[in-house]
């Protein structure tokens, strides 16, 4: 049985860096107010670059 695991970041920027080099992830949790995303421009860009993450 595998374990969860948190992991936190204070940018989309850094998120997206952490999805790429995490690629077992397959939950992702979405702060819409990060600095550098735009309302829902940056679920737009994590759900084109990582479909397979609900």
């Amino acid at each position: 049985m595998a374990g969860s695991q948190l992991l936190e970041a204070e940018s989309l920027a850094a998120a997206i860096a952490l999805i790429e080099a995490n690629t077992e992830l397959d939950l992702l949790l979405l702060d819409l107010s990060l600095p550098d995303a735009e309302g829902l421009e940056g679920l737009t860009r994590l759900r084109e670059a990582f479909p397979r993450c609900r």
